[in-house]
């Protein structure tokens, strides 16, 4: 399993001075990763006038939802579009109101109490980490309220499963990418939540998500899903995981006597300003809030099956719905035939628009119009070129002729190849390969392209006479047309023409690109070629690629005919990770090529050995484990190493971990054992590394525990605290900084007792983040202060800072009452050390109570560090908006005293990220230029 990584909380201590400035520290583990920025101007334009006009239904009482769009994974930049969407179509409808809080103090019991639905907009990787946030988010929906998740709502709660069956299922990858337009069917046309589009199937620019995990139509109500009939949204197998290609958009789902309604529209701005899609997300956040009954049984039980309403066949979206008629019911096609490139493109738009929405018969009206016009002996070549554009995107056998006669002319010659290239049937290859007979040499090159992507076998007796051409730029691409056909014939031509020197490596290549065609296709005829390009090609390059081809195309044969060419070190490293790929895709029985290579391992080069081992630990598949083993014996380090890499990732037992186990005793082989012991997949491997903890010396002791940090095995807490009180250096460090990595917050008495033991100032860093990590897990805001402040009177100097940072992440009244106190104390020295802590704890609690000491503080130099730290603070925090940022920099420059704390805060503002920052920091740059020139007058 990949390793969880947490972000150490540096807590760096100043000494006392005025001019010292805090350090950044990095972000804390629950902080938004950045800020979110206001909306364009237009774009609010654009929601605004798509905005629903009123609710379908009439709220039961005033709704409050919290909308949390916080983001630990990948940021949408939609956001702001999509929060302005959802606010605004509360306000004007007035079937809810909005409460955005991105904190995940948020999703605390009391607080949450306040509100009757969540909806997550966009949030990615959220951890939910704190139990007691979990268990608040799973009673909230249950007890009767509703939970909404837009887009990546389905992107979180990685390693909590429970969540992931409360929204309905989980993002897996996305195949269909932001800029398609995508065919979306309503599962249930009749559906009260589906009527917003009007019983129609639609398109639209979307990224849409292979869901995975709990989704099941047995589980929740399926709304809308990919309209998979339609060629535009076929991808490869390869990137499908669904077997069932069931690729579900939108669902709702009962959820104990609350609701769930998730829609994965929402990555692209549009989608907020599209109003069918609008008017959907307001029917379902209805539902959620229970304001709108919907049949929400799920979708497999239903009797008999709804049927489906499909997208129409044309990819025209929901925002281009135009009305062509207007196009063909005017003179606009006519206006076309004096088009000249440069003129304005609005008449090209509007063909464009009336092209995307056509039926069949439309598009055959488009196609006899643009003959029509083409046919006109005054027409431009820049009509001429957009004809042929268009041409190619709908037209048939009819445009021929006109295309081919366009193609005779340099001028024209490229669009109309291009479209002559796009319209199927034997009339355009026809009328290809007679322009190899009668166009210019100049044209040829283009025509040939066109042919090649065609690969028609009728051609190749147009194509050969090219080949002894005196231009050999035109003998080379007919050599590669001849390529690119493949059949039988044009792998003859190739290898019947006597090449001159200049062509004799392009007809190499073109000869096994032909083979390799024909191979694929079953011909032994290639696969031979294939073979002789191996034994007798001119360069090392052509053998290689003569190969990789045979591998491909023949399976295990190929196999066996390449498996000598892995004995040569040179060969050997380059085809190597293809052979492997190429044997664990096919027979991996005992009498198959990877048992043949198995069994050959140790005499094969050690460049080569390590090129087999990468690639078996990058294919991570357990038949590659016997391999494995076999690179445990090699003498040569750097293959025993990669070996033990690969064995952790494609080991699949405790059995296959001892080797890795033996690892740790040898200093050389122990960085390796670790990380692969820290990737095996292996049911009981934790408790089996746990059993040898106690009995094993201490440097692998100290292995074990980076192990059990790196898997996060809680269950090795106990051991990890045990041993940070050792001698063993290597042991007790290793020892803290498990710690830091499996504390919960029940383990903060266990911290409290291990300060004592801290050491080292590496061993200090790992406990403090272990002691804020703790602090964080807690939801009992109130005994956690009163412990921190019982810590607080016996604490060293360096662990009272670590207490009083900690202080400041705890929510409560409890915990600021203990930093006012300690803010009052009577010590200088100690006040100050409070102020320091505050500004290394980089949050909006601490920076609270800087800006109170800097306002208001009874000493100079207090209120400078307190300026500074509350300066710095907001800085480095990413969860406050622009406009926080600029209102705590305004109010941090009434309180600044010296040019030296002006000058920061200005800094500070340039580092704003829109345009009232700036603005903001150049009004501040005015008054102290202004301040400094009356300053400079007064006698």
């Amino acid at each position: 399993m990949k390793p969880l990584r947490f972000v150490p909380l540096a807590l760096t201590l100043l000494a006392a001075g005025a001019g010292s400035l805090v350090a950044q520290s990095a972000a804390p583990v629950d902080a938004p990763n950045r800020a979110i920025p206001d909306i364009k101007p237009e774009n609010a334009a654009k929601v605004d006038a798509a905005l629903p006009a009123k609710a379908l239904a009439t709220p039961k009482k005033p709704r409050l939802i919290l909308v949390c769009a916080r983001t630990e994974g990948f940021f949408h930049t939609s956001i702001p579009t999509g929060l302005y969407a959802l606010k605004r179509m509360g306000e004007q409808t007035g079937a809810y109101r909005v409460e955005v809080n991105n904190e995940m103090g948020a999703f605390a019991p009391e607080n949450l109490k306040r509100f009757d639905g969540i909806l997550f907009l966009n949030t990615t990787q959220l951890k939910f980490q704190n139990p007691a946030h979990r268990q608040a988010l799973i009673d909230f929906v249950r007890s009767g309220k509703g939970l909404i998740g837009i887009h990546a709502a389905s992107d979180n709660f990685p390693t909590w499963l429970e969540g992931q069956a409360l929204m309905g299922g989980v993002f897996h990858s996305h195949p269909w990418v932001a800029a398609d337009t995508v065919a979306v069917k309503l599962d249930e046309p009749d559906h009260v939540l589906n009527r917003a589009f009007g019983g129609h199937g639609f398109w639209i620019p979307e990224e849409i998500y292979q869901i995975v995990g709990p989704y099941s139509r047995e589980k929740q109500r399926v709304l809308t899903s990919l309209d998979m009939s339609k060629p535009n949204n076929q991808r490869p197998a390869k990137m499908l995981v669904r077997a069932d290609r069931d690729f579900p958009i939108g669902w709702i789902k009962p959820e104990g006597s609350g609701r769930v309604f998730y829609s994965s529209l929402g990555h692209n701005d549009q989608t907020f300003w599209t109003p069918e899609v609008l008017q959907q997300y307001l029917d379902g956040i209805q539902y959620a809030l229970g304001d709108l009954d919907a049949p929400d049984a799920p979708s497999a039980g239903l009797s008999p099956a709804p049927q489906p309403a499909l997208a129409p066949e044309q990819p025209v979206a929901l925002l281009e719905r135009h009305d062509a008629e207007r196009i063909h019911n005017s003179d606009t096609l006519a206006k076309i035939a004096a088009y000249r490139e440069g003129d304005d493109t609005f008449l090209l738009k509007m063909v464009d628009s009336g092209l995307r929405q056509s039926d069949a018969a439309g598009r055959a009206r488009f196609e006899d119009d643009l003959i029509q016009v083409g046919s006109r002996p005054t027409l431009s070549p820049g009509a001429k070129k957009e004809i042929s554009n268009w041409l190619s995107r709908i037209g048939t056998a009819k445009s021929v002729s006109l295309l081919a006669q366009w193609s005779e002319s340099a001028e024209t010659a490229d669009p109309a190849i291009r479209a002559l290239t796009e319209i199927p049937g034997d009339e355009a290859d026809a009328a290809l390969a007679a322009l190899l007979r009668t166009a210019p040499d100049a044209v040829k090159p283009a025509v040939l392209s066109g042919l090649s992507l065609r690969r028609p076998a009728k051609a190749v007796s147009a194509v050969t006479p090219l080949l002894k051409s005196e231009d050999p730029a035109l003998a080379g691409a007919a050599l590669d047309c001849l390529a690119r056909i493949g059949s039988p014939d044009a792998l003859a031509a190739l290898k019947s023409f006597s090449a001159p020197k200049t062509l004799v490596d392009r007809r190499g290549w073109a000869l096994i690109r032909a083979a390799a065609l024909r191979a694929a296709d079953g011909d032994a005829t290639g696969a031979a070629e294939l073979r002789a390009a191996i034994a007798s090609a001119p360069t090392f390059a052509q053998k290689r690629a003569a190969a990789e081809e045979l591998i491909r195309t023949t399976g295990a044969a190929g196999l066996k005919d390449t498996q000598p060419l892995l004995t040569s070190a040179e060969m050997g490293s380059v085809l190597g990770s293809a052979w492997l790929r190429a044997a664990v895709a096919g027979d991996t029985s005992d009498h198959g090529p990877l048992a043949s290579l198995t069994g050959g391992f140790s005499a094969l080069p050690p460049r080569v050995q390590g090129v087999l081992l990468f690639a078996a630990t990058q294919i991570a598949q357990k038949p590659l484990v016997p391999l494995a083993q076999q690179g445990l014996k090699s003498p040569d380090r750097d293959v025993r190493l990669a070996a033990i890499s690969a064995l952790g990732a494609c080991g699949a037992s405790v059995a296959d971990a001892e080797p890795l186990i033996a690892g740790l005793e040898s200093k050389d082989d122990r960085p390796s054992a670790v990380d692969a012991l820290s990737r095996l997949r292996a049911a009981g491997i934790d408790d089996h590394l746990r059993s040898l903890q106690s009995k094993s010396a201490p440097a692998v002791q100290a292995a074990l525990l980076e192990i059990a940090g790196n898997r996060i095995d809680r269950a090795s807490m106990t051991f990890a605290v045990n041993c940070a009180g050792t001698q063993d250096r290597e042991l007790r460090q290793a020892a803290f900084k498990a710690v830091r990595v499996l504390v919960q917050g029940e383990d903060l008495p266990l911290l409290f007792k291990l300060q004592s033991q801290v050491k080292t100032a590496a061993e200090r860093r790992a406990w403090s983040d272990a002691v804020m990590n703790a602090v964080r897990f807690r939801s009992d805001a109130g005994p956690v202060a009163e412990l921190l402040d019982q810590q607080l009177a016996k604490a060293s100097p360096e662990n009272r800072l670590v207490f009083i940072a900690a202080l400041s992440v705890i929510d409560g009244d409890q915990a600021d009452a203990a930093i006012d106190r300690l803010l009052r104390d009577s010590s200088v020295e100690r006040r100050k050390e409070v102020i320091r802590a505050l500004s290394s704890a980089r949050n909006a609690r601490a920076a609270k109570h800087l800006i109170g000491v800097a306002e208001t503080g009874s000493d100079e130099t207090e209120r400078i560090l307190a300026l500074r730290g509350f300066v710095d603070s907001y800085v480095a925090m990413t969860e406050p908006r622009p406009a926080e940022k600029i209102e705590a920099y305004r109010r941090a420059w009434k309180a600044a005293q010296r040019d030296e704390e002006r000058d920061a805060i200005i800094a500070a503002m340039d580092q704003v990220e829109s345009l009232d920052g700036r603005k903001a920091a150049r009004e501040l740059r005015e008054q102290r230029t202004a301040a400094n020139r009356t300053a400079a007058r007064t006698p």
